[in-house]
């Protein structure tokens, strides 16, 4: 069939639309396949620097939480550890402990007497030198024996300082409030290494921390410490 000039005309301007249409379509889903790429791309940098952000700051918390600690010794059962801070290592270094600061004034008992270094075999025969440690009794403020009470000492064992404990009228041979702490089974010489103090059940000291000797005489291997109720 043949086509008069103004259909030729026609079928020109009408594959033209289609192929603009078809071009409009392509550049319409290139374009969506772009904006798509951009968002992920987008997302993927903002989550890596998130990430590193984060990670940076908990190394920057934990830091910071190391360099702030500075324990203070609250009990002699093991040497308080010390830590000094060389960039992010810890190296702990043993230290003796610091005695916890207390008010004297709620203070109840004091010592009888100043320590005494006795014979052990005056109340057991078989300790000889095998055998040094410390005993006494704790009395109310009419002089009567008071059991109950305990009994804190504190010192040297092995290198490390150690806690021993004792109750008042555990062992009677020394009276109806007596204590008595095995120490160790060589009298050795000891110069205000050791310290006793009468605590409550909570570890407050009712007494202050008083400071004795020991000796290597086999002779004065007891010390005797007594305590007395003030108020």
């Amino acid at each position: 069939m043949k086509y008069g000039p103004a259909r030729i005309r026609y079928e020109r301007r009408k594959r033209r639309r289609q192929k603009l249409q078809a071009l409009n379509g392509l550049w319409n889903a290139l374009s969506i396949i772009l904006g798509m790429a951009t968002v992920v791309v987008a997302g993927y940098v903002i989550w890596r620097m998130s990430n590193s952000s984060s990670s940076v700051l908990a190394n920057e918390i934990a830091t910071a939480t190391i360099e702030r600690y500075d324990p203070i010794a609250t009990s002699t059962l093991e040497p308080e550890i010390k830590p000094t801070f060389v960039k992010n290592e810890v190296t702990l270094i043993p230290t003796r402990p610091m005695p916890t600061v207390e008010d004297e004034s709620l203070y109840t008992f004091d010592l009888q007497a100043s320590p005494e270094s006795i014979s052990a075999t005056l109340f057991r025969p078989d300790r000889t030198c095998n055998w040094a440690g410390i005993a006494g009794q704790a009395f109310d403020l009419q002089g009567r024996p008071i059991p109950g009470i305990t009994v804190q000492v504190t010192g040297p064992m092995y290198g490390k300082d150690i806690q021993f404990l004792s109750i008042t009228g555990s062992a009677p041979i020394y009276g109806l409030g007596g204590y008595e702490i095995f120490l160790t089974d060589k009298p050795s010489d000891t110069k205000g290494e050791y310290q006793i103090r009468l605590v409550d059940q909570n570890g407050r000291g009712l007494s202050k921390r008083f400071s004795f000797d020991t000796s290597s005489d086999c002779s004065k291997n007891l010390v005797i410490v007594n305590f007395r109720q003030i108020k």
